[in-house]
Formats: C-alpha cells, sequence, structure tokens
C-alpha cells in the first residue's frame, strides 16, 4: 500500500456518497512506483518556498520539463500567494489556475489549489505547508480525503513540506516511515 492510501485509510471510513454523489471507498493504492514521497519540516514558509524552489530547479536542470511539476496548495493567502511571487522572482516559468486554462503545449509549473487539482496528474507534485491542514473551518475528514486527493495527483514523486507541527504532520511521518 502506498503512503497516501495508508495516511487516508487509518483515518477515512467508508460512507455512501460524498459531494459528488460518488461512493467512498476505503483508499487502496493505484499500484503506482516511484520515491518515496518526502515529508520536509522547515522553519518558516520562506524557508519551504526556498526549498522547493530550488527542488524544481533541480529537476528542471537534470530533464524534467516544468510542465510536469505542480505545486498544489490549500489556500491562497498567504501559501498560493507567496509561492507564486517566490517562483516568478526565481525565474521559474508559472502559470496559476486563476490566470489561465492549463494546457499541455505550456512547459510551466503549474500552481493550483488542491481543490482544482481533482482529475489532474502530474509526474512530480509539491504540497507545501501541510502543517496548515486540518484548516480550522473543515472537519477533519473533510481535510483528510482533501489532502489524499493532492497526495494522488503525483504519479512519480511526491515532495511535502511544513513549518507547522500538526496531527497531518505527525501521521504522514509514521506512514512515511518514521523520517
Amino acid at each position: 500500500m502506498n503512503v497516501a492510501a495508508s495516511f487516508a485509510k487509518e483515518l477515512l471510513s467508508p460512507v455512501d456518497a460524498d459531494e459528488d454523489g460518488m461512493p467512498i471507498v476505503q483508499p487502496t493504492s493505484a499500484g503506482r512506483h516511484g520515491i518515496s514521497p518526502t515529508l520536509v519540516n522547515l522553519p518558516s514558509l520562506d524557508e519551504e518556498s526556498m526549498w522547493i524552489i530550488s527542488q524544481l530547479k533541480e529537476e528542471n536542470r537534470t530533464g524534467t520539463p516544468w510542465k510536469d511539476m505542480a505545486i498544489l496548495y490549500r489556500s491562497y493567502y498567504p501559501v498560493g500567494q507567496t509561492f507564486e511571487r517566490k517562483l516568478k522572482a526565481a525565474g521559474i516559468p508559472v502559470s496559476s489556475k486563476k490566470e489561465v486554462r492549463f494546457t499541455d503545449d505550456q512547459d510551466t509549473v503549474k500552481l493550483i489549489t488542491i481543490h482544482s487539482s481533482k482529475g489532474l496528474e502530474f509526474p512530480i507534485v509539491f504540497i507545501p505547508d501541510i502543517g496548515l491542514m486540518p484548516d480550522e473551518n473543515c472537519v477533519s475528514e473533510e481535510e483528510v480525503r482533501l489532502l489524499y486527493v493532492a497526495m494522488t495527483r503525483a504519479t512519480s514523486r511526491l515532495m511535502m513540506t511544513s513549518h507547522r507541527n500538526s496531527s497531518f504532520t505527525q501521521k504522514l511521518q509514521l506512514a512515511i516511515g518514521g523520517k
């Protein structure tokens, strides 16, 4: 079982249907293979952005097109806004869902909300500020489902960062293997 399924299985229980009317079943692995997910704890959101920018640049330098990478965030303020500003300042081509409609010919890093990522897939996915979850306005199970959706958008590599400790970061550390 992969990390996303392991994490979500502990926290989600099957129910009749979600808001889309689709039956909810216990999460299982989609059979994807790749590098084990990473969760990196850093001192601040600025440090998270600098670490992710360095990872993006290294992936691109070693041959990964920008369009094969995405940053999925929980809320625009402050996370999405910080990343949009810092990516542009670092010279990384970026497209956000609020600006344009994504197309396959855009060689840009996609910067989108977790809600908007449903149905999309990218070889490399970054999820910053995991410690922000769960949002105090949402029921924890909703947040688990949302994070599960985000985690399963990665087809090869998933990298998450946090500068706050939360129940999610603790459970993810255990699912990853106590790293």
